[in-house]
């Protein structure tokens, strides 16, 4: 017997008990927890067994013998299901197992011979009355593979001990039919421990295939707990960098802020040129760094899911028109032809994000094409329409067509050029579409060019009117004399404001709370025509209250909100205040136009 398993009659299997001790051990633990289980409830079949066989032998052997077997028999039975029940409330360590082990095969041995020993008391018993012994034997024999099966040894013993003495009893009883019941019941024997081993065998394989199953699902929950652990450091450490992110965009966006407005006021003064170039090179530089802060904190709420877009049927002429003003001169400057297809159809989409998509495209196509064309294309279908952006450029490798729109990922541009971009443009492309329910197709072969086509719903014409149209910045002299009451704790910024007003004639008054700049209205005996706030003041105030602190002294006038915040569309306005928001840093020509519009809707 191998040294692993004390129980196993039959070879071990290719990694099982014979292979591995604590296997072993486990199973072994196991078998005697089944044996121990069946015997428990045996003295409920073994009282009406030896009571009948006590019953129908007391005639001819007395009471003492009959019913003292019987007392005996069932004696040893009670005291085994007693010791059983002890073993299932209080399961052997594995030091004492094979203690335990031995002492189920001897008391099943004992049984037996018990049992067997039937056969002796009752040698002469009538021929009736020894076949009605003979079959409750049997029947009691083959229900023991029930009860001690899962110990083949146990149930070996018991059987031998059991079958034994009643087939030599037969034998020797001197009957016609003596010798064929004997060889029988060798016969039955053989068959039993046949049948035994077979289903040892076979409770072997379910209990490993049940351990097997065990160690998976453990293994399972293991690998299920490690990665709900490692999802929720993923989701811990983006919520943390979101935090960041809010918390440092504000302080980081405020120096570029003032940098922005106080290079465009340079600008304008500046007639030296040498000095010009120099100022359009570092204006290069803040659109870079713009560039580079709008475009990881878009990333960053698309990813938290703070963005919620706002649906509408908008017409696509006003959009597209646009567009065009904006990148035809650009493309033209670098020798490309552009080109749009006009449209008077509507869509359903969000206004600003659908731009932002179609800015990106324009904008992708002109940083890699270098001659030929750049379109903008509008295929009509019933249900839906696409937008197409077509360029003449490098082309899209096939290899490189899905990993285009992941974060940071450049075509050609090893060296990290910001003039070629940063690579989000096209990641924030996906998500927007993603996020808009809009299919985003590319078509590409390396030196051939490029073409991203939008797929839009179609909605009703005539909806509403088209939002994207702003008054320009033409013409500085509409702002001149124009009172605007500036609300900003951070100096820098301070002064950048009232130089770039300063710069277009305006009458700007400046405080770092709103009782400071109604103090400065009041002694200069000003009435504003526009509020501008930053949100982030000193301590717990905000741009809101102290705008709702101007409009209750001079009533809702135009008023804009300047803020640092990455979710600035989360900005909690009181009901039915009105109030612009623009996200730092803001060019100094979103407050022109602001101004302008502010002035003409006034």
């Amino acid at each position: 017997m191998s040294e692993a398993s004390i129980i196993e009659a039959v070879p071990a299997e290719a990694g099982g008990p014979g292979t591995d001790p604590a296997a072993a051990a486990r199973l072994d633990a196991e078998r005697v927890r089944l044996v121990c289980r069946a015997v428990v409830r045996t003295p409920i079949g073994v009282l009406p067994a030896t009571a009948f066989i006590a019953y129908i032998m007391a005639p001819y052997f007395g009471v003492l013998r009959s019913w003292g077997w019987m007392a005996t028999a069932l004696a040893i039975w009670c005291a085994r299901a007693a010791i059983c029940g002890y073993l299932l409330r209080r399961p052997p360590p594995a030091h004492r197992l094979r203690f335990w082990v031995r002492h189920l095969i001897a008391s099943a041995a004992l049984s037996g011979l018990i049992g067997g020993s039937a056969a002796i008391l009752f040698f002469s018993a009538p021929p009736l009355e020894s076949a009605l012994l003979t079959m409750v034997i049997c029947g009691w024999c083959a229900a023991g593979i029930a009860v001690s099966g899962a110990v083949p040894l146990a149930f070996c013993s018991m059987l031998v001990l059991f079958l034994t003495p009643l087939a030599v009893s037969w034998a020797l009883s001197g009957a016609r039919e003596a010798l064929p019941v004997a060889g029988l019941l060798v016969l039955f024997m053989f068959l039993l421990m046949t049948f035994a081993r077979d289903s040892a065998a076979l409770v072997g394989r379910a209990l490993r295939v049940g351990f097997d199953n065990e160690e998976l699902a453990k293994r399972l929950r293991a690998r299920e707990a490690e990665a709900q652990a490692a999802r929720q450091r993923a989701e811990s450490a983006n919520l943390s960098k979101s935090v960041f992110l809010a918390a440092a965009s504000h302080d980081l966006r405020q120096p570029l802020h003032a940098l922005s407005l106080l290079l465009f006021t340079l600008q304008q003064k500046t007639h030296d040129p040498e000095a010009s170039e120099l100022l359009k090179k570092v204006a290069v530089s803040a659109d870079s760094l713009d560039s580079l802060f709008r475009g990881l904190l878009d990333l960053s709420r698309l990813d938290a899911g703070r963005v919620q877009p706002e649906t509408a049927p908008l017409a696509l002429e006003p959009m597209l028109e646009r567009l065009e003003n904006d990148f035809r001169p650009l493309a033209e400057a670098k020798g490309l032809v552009f080109e749009r297809s006009p449209t008077e159809s509507w869509v359903k989409s969000d206004h600003e994000m659908l731009e932002r998509v179609l800015r990106n495209l324009l904008d992708n196509a002109l940083k890699y094409t270098e001659r030929g064309r750049i379109e903008i294309l509008v295929e009509e279908a019933p249900q839906e329409l696409r937008v197409a952006v077509r360029d003449s450029g490098m082309g899209i490798d096939p290899a490189d067509r899905e990993r285009i729109f992941e974060e940071y990922y450049q075509i050609r541009n090893p060296a990290r050029d910001r003039r070629q971009g940063i690579g989000l443009g096209l990641a924030i492309v996906k998500r927007i579409c993603d996020l808009l329910g809009h299919s985003i197709e590319v078509e590409s072969l390396p030196g051939q060019g490029s073409v991203f086509k939008l797929a839009l719903a179609r909605a009703p014409a005539g909806a509403r009117a088209s939002a994207s149209e702003r008054p320009s910045a033409a013409s500085l002299d509409a702002l001149r004399g124009l009172v605007v009451a500036v609300v900003e704790d951070d100096l820098e910024v301070q002064e950048a404001m009232r130089t770039l007003l300063a710069g277009w004639n305006c009458v700007s008054v400046i405080g770092a709370t709103s009782e400071q700049a109604l103090a400065t209205l009041e002694s200069r005996g000003l009435v504003p025509d526009a509020f501008l706030a930053d949100y982030r003041l000193a301590g717990s105030n905000t741009g809101i209250e102290a705008i709702a602190a101007l409009f209750l002294r001079y009533g809702e006038i135009p008023a804009a909100i300047v803020t640092g915040e990455i979710n600035a569309t989360d900005l909690r306005l009181p009901k039915g205040m009105s109030v612009a928001v623009m996200q730092k840093p803001v060019r100094a020509e979103e407050i022109c136009d602001w101004l302008l519009a502010s002035k003409s809707n006034g």
